[in-house]
């Protein structure tokens, strides 16, 4: 009868171990996020485990009989303990009257509240918590195993179906044991000893469920170890199956980029390309047939008018040009691709439509590979960057202005473990034959004949000569051979007005006129009536095709070690337009240079060049030999340099660009220099250099014979801050000590100083300088100076999103001594002028995809010691942008300039030619996306030129696109 109260105690103990509250968890090796975490941390809370000595549940050890056994007696221990305070609880329910009557009806009531606790318990609790964990845990299990493992899913059923039947035994138990309950009869006692005997009766009913439940323990705990054993393989395969997912989804994407590399590796050609068909429309109206239309009108603000209107002029033209670009690109090996371009240009409006006008303007072709040769390319060459040296080769020097390549050849770039190198070879003039002198002609009014014209001695007729004083020389009739004194030719000087043309007798001089018309018709009756020259042109002599070789190797010996050695010649073909018998080694120039970096101790780095060079030209050879050396480190706070650079008179490699701020030559410098920041905002400046002039003659240096000086330099500056208020003030100390003859000249020195202060305050930048120079030349000299001051302005400040204001003053006096000998060529005259000027921009959007852009500015410069105005500029610009529909965009602007510009001759200022001008330039753009690949594109742009009273240098330019 015991055996069959088993699965029903099972159960109270199962409910009563779930009812105790929770507590933290006890043991270390048992983290929250385990599934089985919660249930241990209960049974450690109402005391049935206890761990290990060590404090860990160890939860993966096998359990034992005796381990079991401690956990059933606690168990029972806190069961029995229960039992006995609801009996105890009970008792207090009973009265103490002895009517046998009122004893039955208490005992009526006893039997109740026993059934109550016992039902309480095992209905209750395991209906609710019990089952809804089991089946909570069951749920998850299934979610983690669900479609990894035919096998787990399988044991998950008999999982499930095991505990169905055990849930049905329990329920079958549980109204078994209500049947008992109902069906058991407690004698009614009339006295309380009766009552005790019952408690003795319920009591030894439990040691004898406690000495069955032994042997049903061992089933369960047996089945219990199954289903762990079970779900942990479970658990395991799963996270195995996991692992293995992961590992097959690296896989899957290391196949995607595998299978992408090689789809695109065995597609072997893909075409692309671009096709453009341009019309171009230029029309030129003026009353000077030879005007020059500026694409840039307003460009006549250097200071030098050589330089004004660099963009060039416009001509009368039409133009229809479809330009064809195509790229062909295929990969025939594995690392290898091949690509091929070619640029295609054809012109409908030339010559007769039935004419091939096809005309190649670009082919390349291009070879990489993962190979030793990486890279190979053929067609309009460039150097790659970071190649050659600044002795050897600049590579700006065989590209245009827009850095579009000049020549077209070959360049190969390889590369191999700690080496590699760049290779060019180019053509960059071909083979041309000899070319006879063309002589300038003249008709005269009354003889149609032509006339060869001879030209005075001194006078080039290619040569630039308007606007210039040129020296002619005439024979002299007094001459007498027999007299010493006596001079052949006679110079005499002829200044040509700004409008000359040797094509034009109408502009020549009436003296040059009676001259050129002497020596070429004699004595014509009226030299005024030379006219209908007819240009000619100079001899010209054959010239060879001239090629370029260039070569260079660079390897990383260590890692902080780089070594390079580079070579460049360019040279005549002499068989290349003749036949001869010996080859003549003749118009040639080759530069070799040697290189090195090398990084040492910490922060500490040196680098250097030595390049020789030869030119040969036409048997007559020069050479030289450039160095430099570079060092840099730190000391502490303190930055170091030192420098030495020598490049001798002379030194003019063919790919080198020599000159102002190119590579500058005649020049042997050494020096050292530091820079340190003592405190947070203090920097001081200091370096020494001996510097002077250098030569080679032969194979022997000759350095520092005309001139040499040592220069001194310090300097500091302190930055200060308040608030948004940002002062720096500076100063800077320069001496210069002038060397001659191995000797220091006696007193022969300078001294600059320069101090000032820069500030800032958003949005307002201004500063000021004041330089002092003193120079002493020679013994017993007085001591000569110039000073100089400085002020300047700036200003920018947003006055709202929409609009901008802008403005800067710049104010300059500059006074020197007669005496003074200064290095820097600004210094060597008196200066007071002054500058500013003031604009605005603004930018609206006037409606939903239309945007209005204004700018308008306004400046002047100021001469006060000559008293003249050197330049003004107005000018005024409108643009308005609107998006018709998202395809279509158009653009009309507008511009209006006037413009006034003066140079300084012979201390006076002289407007110049093309001065004061206003210029009215105004636009339209049409822009339609017809597809994502193919745009229209309309333009129209009108140019008004007009040059005060000077019709013919004005010109209206019409440009349709």
């Amino acid at each position: 009868m015991m055996r069959k109260y088993l699965p029903v105690v099972l159960s109270v103990l199962l409910v009563i171990a779930l009812a105790v509250p929770a507590a933290a968890g006890p043991f270390a090796d048992v983290p929250q996020h385990h599934w089985a975490y919660e249930a241990v941390k209960q049974l450690a809370a109402y005391g049935l485990v206890i761990g290990f000595p060590d404090g860990e549940f160890k939860g993966n050890e096998p359990l034992t009989r005796y381990q079991m056994a401690m956990v059933i007696a606690r168990l029972l221990v806190s069961l029995d303990a229960q039992i006995k305070a609801e009996i105890e609880a009970a008792k207090t329910v009973i009265p103490e009257a002895p009517a046998p009557v009122e004893v039955e009806k208490e005992v009526i009531v006893e039997q109740p509240v026993i059934e109550k606790v016992i039902e309480k318990t095992i209905v209750e609790k395991l209906e609710t918590e019990a089952l809804e964990a089991l089946e909570a845990r069951i749920a998850a299990l299934e979610g983690d195993v669900e479609g990894h493992d035919a096998e787990v899913a399988a044991k998950l059923a008999d999982l499930e179906a095991k505990i169905a039947r055990g849930d049905a035994d329990n329920a079958a138990a549980i109204e078994a044991l209500r049947a008992e309950l109902a069906a058991l009869e407690i004698p009614v006692m009339p006295e309380i000893p009766d009552v005790d005997a019952a408690v003795s009766e319920a009591i030894a009913l439990i040691d004898a469920l406690r000495a069955e439940f032994i042997t049903e323990l061992d089933v369960l705990n047996a089945r219990t170890n199954v289903l762990e054993g079970e779900l942990a393989l479970a658990m395991e395969k799963i996270a195995a199956l996991e692992e293995r997912a992961d590992v097959a989804d690296l896989r899957v994407d290391e196949i995607d980029a595998t299978l992408a590399a090689h789809l695109a590796g065995h597609e072997k050609v893909k075409i692309s390309g671009s096709s453009e068909v341009k019309f171009e429309d230029v029309d030129i109206r003026s009353e000077n047939e030879g005007v020059s239309a500026w694409k840039d009108p307003s460009d006549i603000f250097e200071s030098d008018p050589e330089d004004n209107h660099a963009d060039g002029t416009y001509s009368s033209k039409t133009d229809f040009k479809h330009t064809l670009g195509l790229k062909l690109t295929a990969y025939p090996a594995d690392g290898v691709t091949v690509s091929a371009g070619l640029k295609a240009v054809t012109n409908p409006f030339t010559g007769d439509l039935t004419d091939n006008n096809l005309e190649i303007s670009s082919l390349s072709l291009e070879i990489t590979t993962d190979g030793i040769l990486e890279r190979l390319y053929a067609g309009g060459i460039s150097l790659p960057e970071g190649t050659f040296t600044p002795y050897t080769f600049w590579g700006e020097t065989i590209l245009d202005d827009d850095d579009n390549p000049i020549y077209k050849g070959v360049v190969a770039e390889l590369g191999y473990d700690i080496f590699s190198g760049t290779l060019l070879f180019t053509r960059i003039r071909e083979e041309s034959a000899a070319v006879a002198e063309v002589p300038w002609k003249a008709g005269l009014a009354f003889d149609l004949n032509d006339v060869t014209i001879v030209w005075p001695k001194g006078f080039d007729p290619y040569a630039d000569n308007a606007g210039k004083e040129v020296t002619l020389y005439r024979p002299n009739s007094d001459y007498d051979p027999e007299d010493p004194e006596s001079e052949e030719e006679i110079a005499v000087p002829v200044e040509f007005g700004e409008d000359f043309d040797p094509a034009d007798p109408s502009t020549w001089d009436e003296e040059f006129l009676l001259y050129v018309a002497y020596l070429s018709a004699g004595e014509p009756e009226d030299p005024f009536d030379l006219v209908e020259i007819t240009p000619g042109s100079p001899a010209v002599p054959a010239k060879p095709a001239r090629y370029v070789f260039a070569g260079e190797g660079k390897v990383a010996l260590l890692d902080n070690l780089n070594l390079g050695v580079a070579y460049v010649r360019a040279w005549d073909d002499y068989l290349s337009t003749i036949v001869d018998e010996q080859e003549v080694r003749e118009n040639f120039d080759h530069v070799v240079s040697v290189s090195a970096d090398y990084a040492f101790a910490e922060g500490w780095k040196a680098d250097g060049e030595v390049a020789k060079w030869w030119r040969d030209d036409d048997g007559v050879g020069k050479q030289g030999l450039a160095t430099r050396l570079n060092l840099s480190g730190v000391i502490g706070p303190v930055d170091v340099k030192g420098e030495f650079v020598r490049v001798p008179d002379g030194y003019n490699p063919e790919f080198v660009k020599v000159g102002s701020k190119k590579l500058v030559t005649d020049v042997k410098t050494i020096g050292v220099s530091a820079e340190a920041t003592v405190l947070e905002a203090l920097k001081l400046t200091g370096g020494y250099k001996m510097t002077g002039d250098a030569m080679d003659e032969g194979t022997q240096w000759k350095d520092w014979d005309a001139t040499k000086h040592g220069i001194t330099n310090v300097g500091a500056e302190y930055e200060l801050a308040w608030g948004d208020l940002k002062l720096i003030p500076s100063a800077n100390a320069e001496y210069t000590h002038f060397y001659k003859d191995e000797d220091w000249e006696a007193g022969s020195n300078r001294v600059t100083v320069k101090a000032g202060a820069a500030a800032e305050f958003e949005p307002i930048e201004a500063s000021y300088y004041h330089t002092y120079a003193r120079a002493k030349i020679g013994e017993g000299e007085p001591g000569t100076f110039y000073n100089r001051d400085e002020v300047s302005v700036e200003a920018d400040y947003d006055l709202n999103e929409n609009l901008n204001l802008w403005g800067d003053v710049n104010w300059a006096k500059q006074t020197v001594a007669d005496a003074y000998k200064p290095v820097n060529p600004d210094e060597e005259e008196d200066e007071h002028s002054t500058e500013f000027n003031i604009g605005a921009k603004a930018n609206f959007a006037l409606y939903e995809g239309i945007d209005l852009k204004a700018t308008a500015q306004y400046g002047m410069g100021k001469d006060l010691l000559v008293v003249g105005t050197p330049w003004t500029k107005g000018i005024v610009t409108a643009e308005v942008g609107a998006m018709v529909t998202p395809k279509l965009k158009v653009t009309v602007d507008g511009q209006y300039q006037r413009l006034d510009r003066f140079y300084l001759k012979a201390g006076a200022y002289e407007q110049y030619k093309y001065a004061p001008v206003t210029n009215m330039i105004g636009g339209i753009n049409w822009n339609y996306d017809i597809t994502t690949a193919t745009v229209l594109k309309l333009g129209a742009k009108v140019i008004k030129s007009a040059v005060d009273n000077r019709a013919d240098l004005s010109y209206i330019a019409r440009v349709g696109t």
